[in-house]
């Protein structure tokens, strides 16, 4: 996966920030997403900035000139969505939908206060780590790291020069 942040700027037309600014703004943003040969799977309007207010969550009925937003946007390479699909296809299951997987991982073990006051997620598994950084109950980054606890036991294995079962009950 890749997490970008793109972000759109555009006049306020009126002076004050009525939801057809809201609108063009968020077009704007969208329209610097270019996911290439990838596929987008989230999308999350993070916060708006009004002139030099920075951090608004709602900027309807504010007055200013200057409307910006930041948009989080996390794609992942097609070609692996259509191999998962397959996968699970062959099985006799239907994909009801894709989520990357530390936000999974967050929405089971993370309460919504802990997301909206800021926190980041790493889930260790065998082969990989992953990331999940939220803030006002935002996704902002998630990322996949190809180390996991595998290489943490291989290495204490041949650091000690021990068996890798013996590593194993060393490290839990």
């Amino acid at each position: 996966p890749q997490s970008r942040l793109h972000t759109g700027t555009e006049k306020v037309l009126t002076g004050q920030v009525l939801p057809g600014d809201l609108e063009h703004v968020l077009n704007t943003a969208l329209s610097q997403v270019d996911p290439g040969r990838r596929t987008i799977l989230h999308l999350s309007p993070l916060q708006y900035h009004l002139d030099d207010a920075r951090g608004i969550n709602d900027p309807t009925g504010m007055f200013g000139e200057t409307l910006s937003l930041d948009l989080g946007v996390v794609t992942v390479e097609t070609p692996h969505l259509r191999n998962l699909t397959l996968a699970i296809e062959r099985a006799h299951l239907a994909v009801a939908g894709f989520v990357i997987a530390p936000y999974a991982a967050a929405r089971s073990v993370l309460a919504d206060d802990e997301k909206t006051l800021g926190v980041t997620l790493v889930d260790m598994g065998g082969a990989t780590t992953s990331i999940a950084v939220f803030h006002e109950n935002h996704l902002v980054f998630a990322d996949v790291i190809p180390l996991g606890g595998q290489h943490i036991t291989n290495d204490i294995a041949r650091g000690l020069s021990t068996t890798i079962a013996h590593a194993e009950r060393m490290k839990t």
